[in-house]
């Protein structure tokens, strides 16, 4: 939450005083809801929504849209509406990711820089594949974010993987990409995070960079789920270091990205 509001509060001065900037939430407080009656209640003729999701799935982006429409709808607020799709591969997003693990990675010479991102159960990768052929089908389904399902999540992950490491100078040898969050015993998709910490201490590495790009926000699954446990079960493995790489949250270069993509969305 403090993340979410510095970065509307950053936005809303890099826009000026003809913008008005309101932070909604899927769950919680401040509600979409609430952030739709105060921009109501500002006379806003034309709305921008920013899903803060930067690869696409329908359980979190999907739902977060269909919730603003829901809102609108029950108020009968209905001004002009754009909206900005998932941004996983825009420069200004990979390069904010980038400058964040530079700069950590300035104090944490790391040996090897792992990708972990939310995970999701298998059936939703495979409901967005509208060829029913193309998605999980192979081992390198995901090397490419293909036509036959361009909003592939997991294939959307891996896409920011590869633009955020060639940024790094990360070679193949040095990085690799995960998923974290895993419940219950439906399939989820892989590589598991806590599987692939495993077969890392194995290889012998010992200082281990975790950069979590499913989240512009640090939040509890980053924080505690790798930064706390993920750590302690790294140092139980090898007696090593695992250092979490803060997400982009409200850096200026960020929230410079977010201002211009609102631009660009209203011309």
């Amino acid at each position: 939450m403090i993340h979410s509001r510095a970065l509307a509060d950053a936005v809303g001065r890099e826009l000026g005083p003809d913008w008005v900037v309101e932070l909604g939430m899927r769950y919680g407080q401040p509600a979409i809801a609430s952030a739709l009656e105060r921009l109501r209640e500002a006379n806003v003729s034309q709305l921008v929504v920013l899903p803060l999701f930067p690869q696409y799935s329908e359980a979190a982006t999907g739902s977060a849209l269909a919730k603003v429409t829901e809102e609108m709808e029950r108020s009968d607020y209905a001004p002009p509406l754009e909206t900005i799709s998932a941004f996983y591969d825009a420069p200004g997003f990979t390069q904010s990711v980038a400058s964040a693990a530079e700069e950590s990675l300035r104090e944490f010479t790391a040996d090897f820089v792992l990708f972990s991102y939310h995970g999701l159960p298998e059936r939703h990768v495979l409901a967005s594949d509208p060829s029913g052929a193309h998605c999980l089908a192979s081992d390198d389904c995901c090397a490419s974010v293909p036509e036959a399902n361009p909003d592939c999540y997991r294939a959307q992950c891996f896409a920011t993987t590869r633009a955020v490491a060639e940024i790094l100078g990360l070679g193949p040898e040095r990085h690799a990409t995960a998923f974290q969050s895993r419940l219950g015993r439906t399939p989820w998709i892989q590589p598991f995070t806590d599987h692939v910490l495993v077969d890392l201490a194995e290889r012998g590495i010992k200082r281990l960079a975790v950069i979590c790009p499913s989240f512009t926000a640090d939040c509890l699954e980053t924080l505690e789920e790798i930064g706390i446990r993920a750590a302690e079960q790294w140092h139980d493995l090898c007696g090593g270091e695992l250092e979490l790489i803060p997400a982009v949250n409200a850096r200026a270069d960020w929230a410079h990205e977010v201002a211009e993509a609102f631009r660009v969305a209203r011309s």
